[in-house]
């Protein structure tokens, strides 16, 4: 007796949803004589069987599944026992692709933002589906539906790092007191920036509080821990500077590992002004602000500088001819009309 397709695709329907044998199956369908090995005989009905059971999925899921498919032979022939493990398999092949295809329509809703924690909650809350974080990682890790924003830069003992840092300021020594008998014994520093056609390069400073000098100093492209401790550097080369005070704000750049470290090795005392008190650094926001008027506004304008519209070489050249003319030249009233090296070569005495 010949079983047309169709009859046998019932009946394995027949012995999936409702698990009955292939006895029963063909008996159900009308066919007494029917063996499960007769039914599974050739691939191209188990071929009508995964596409009919992977209907209500979109993108194509027959095709995907074709490699499985191929590697049977012609003329295989399987237990009833096998053919419950093949129906078993390609269940969760399909519940695998539902799941995926759900994970990139969410994300193509969200832009590609959810990371698979917010996934596993969408899926719980708007999909009333329940699968486990990890899976959901998985899936979304095998795919590349992972979330392109917020991604982590550092490693976690970075981050431990970062909130020591956080947790172990230093303390504000100056209290707004920059007054100081001797010389190299109070610093303060700071990090501005200077902007010209196209670029903008910083310049960060050390201020000696004695008589105002610029006693280091250097232009960088980044305002990172590197041009803080190149300063240091260049200002050990020329002073004794253990144990003198050097104070700043409580940037990155001078909360940093290597500059703390750097200072300790030079036998240093850091001191980091309040969060927003900006008058806690006083001296070296008055001689930025010294640095941009005379230096720069009176030069080439205040609009042209605002604007960038000076090539950053000449802005380089002027600031560097104005620390040494400040340094040098430019009277203070506070030190009676000397200049800072003025000042300390007198050994502190005003004209």
């Amino acid at each position: 007796m010949r079983i047309s397709l169709e009859t046998k695709v019932r009946i394995l329907y027949l012995m999936k949803n409702e698990g009955i044998s292939s006895y029963m199956a063909s008996k159900r369908c009308g066919i007494l004589s029917a063996t499960g090995n007769e039914i599974y005989k050739r691939r191209n009905e188990v071929k009508k069987l995964i596409f009919e059971c992977s209907k209500m999925i979109d993108g194509g899921l027959p095709y995907l599944m074709w490699p499985e498919l191929m590697s049977m032979k012609k003329n295989e022939r399987e237990t009833e026992a096998d053919l419950r493990k093949r129906i078993k398999y390609l269940e969760a092949k399909v519940a695998y692709y539902e799941e995926l295809s759900k994970l990139k329509g969410i994300q193509k809703k969200c832009n590609y933002s959810f990371g698979y924690r917010k996934m596993s909650d969408w899926l719980r809350t708007h999909e009333n589906v329940s699968i486990g974080r990890n899976s959901i990682l998985r899936l979304m890790r095998e795919n590349r539906l992972l979330s392109c924003v917020r991604r982590r830069r550092f490693t976690e003992e970075q981050y431990e790092a970062r909130r020591l840092i956080r947790q172990n300021i230093p303390e504000n020594l100056l209290e707004r007191d920059f007054s100081v008998s001797e010389s190299g014994r109070k610093y303060v520093c700071d990090i501005t920036y200077l902007q010209g056609i196209g670029i903008t390069k910083y310049l960060a400073t050390v201020e000696d509080l004695y008589n105002g000098e610029i006693v280091a100093w250097k232009i960088g492209f980044h305002p990172d821990r590197q041009l803080c401790m190149d300063c240091i550097e260049m200002l050990a080369r020329t002073r004794d500077v253990s144990g003198a005070v050097i104070h700043s704000d409580e940037g990155s750049s001078y909360l940093s590992l290597d500059y703390r470290f750097l200072l300790h090795e030079k036998g240093m005392i850091q001191s980091c002004s309040a969060r927003g008190q900006c008058w806690d650094n006083a001296p070296m926001e008055s001689f930025n602000g010294v640095l941009k008027t005379e230096c720069l506004y009176n030069r080439f304008g205040k609009t042209a500088v605002k604007n960038h519209r000076i090539p950053i070489n000449l802005v380089e050249e002027a600031v560097s001819s104005f620390i040494e003319f400040y340094n040098t030249e430019r009277p203070k009233e506070r030190l009676g009309g000397l200049s800072p090296s003025q000042f300390r070569m007198r050994g502190g005495r005003t004209v």
